[in-house]
Formats: structure tokens, C-alpha cells, sequence
């Protein structure tokens, strides 16, 4: 799942942003909008350098359930994050089917909670023997 929800909804809210105006400028010309189009864009960029390395690791045969933990950690919460980061954006569209977030809030939910909590995988990841 990892990007492409995401990435979607990054284009979906910077066409939203390019299109609706406000104060008459576009929602893309303000700098508030912009940081958050950054750190979407950002953390897709995380999420898909972690799961690439991931896949290497998994190649190699070196790859452990410490690594897939904190991987499964790290990628999820940045998803939360990402898609919360287009809520706000979208606003009140956020809720509605056509722009994506709901959707992805619900299918991410069952990943996030997956074998426990969040937090429980994360800890799960710095065991040591």
C-alpha cells in the first residue's frame, strides 16, 4: 500500500491547491500549504527509500524481523501522517470519496493495528537477544 495512496493523494491536493483561490491567490501560493505539500512529498520519499532497502536486505537473505518491524513502524506511521497532512489540505472534501482520504484512513487502519499497536511493533523492532 505503501505510496500509492499517498502519492495519489499528493497530486490530488496539489491540483486542489493550483485550482481553488482564495484572498485572491491560489491555495498553492501560501506557504502553510506548501510546507505541507513538502512533508507528504517528503515522507513518500521515506517510505519508499525504507522499503527499498527492505528489499535489498530481503535479496541479500540478511534481512531480520527486527529490520521488518521497525520498517513496518516507520512506514506506517509516516502513511498516518501523509494522509492526515491531505485531510488538511482538502479540508472538509477530505471525508469524501472522491479525494481518496477517507478511503485511505480506513485501509491504512488494519495495517497500523496489525499484530498490536504501533507502539507494540515498534518495540518489538529494538528487542535484543
Amino acid at each position: 500500500m505503501c505510496r500509492a495512496y499517498e502519492l495519489t493523494l499528493f497530486f490530488i491536493c496539489y491540483d486542489v491547491l493550483k485550482e481553488r483561490k482564495q484572498f485572491g491567490a491560489t491555495l498553492a501560493a501560501f506557504q502553510v500549504n506548501q510546507q505541507k505539500l513538502v512533508v507528504m512529498l517528503g515522507n513518500i520519499q521515506a517510505m519508499t527509500l525504507v522499503g527499498w532497502c527492505l528489499c535489498k536486505l530481503y535479496d541479500k537473505g540478511t534481512i531480520t524481523p527486527d529490520h521488518a518491524s521497525l520498517g513496518n513502524s516507520l512506514i506506517t506511521l509516516k502513511e498516518r501522517e501523509t494522509i492526515a497532512l491531505g485531510w488538511e489540505l482538502l479540508g472538509s472534501n477530505g471525508i469524501l470519496a472522491d479525494f481518496l482520504v477517507a478511503k485511505a484512513l480506513c485501509d491504512l487502519e488494519p495495517i497500523y493495528t496489525y499484530e498490536g499497536t504501533y507502539r507494540s511493533t515498534g518495540v518489538d523492532g529494538v528487542e535484543k537477544d
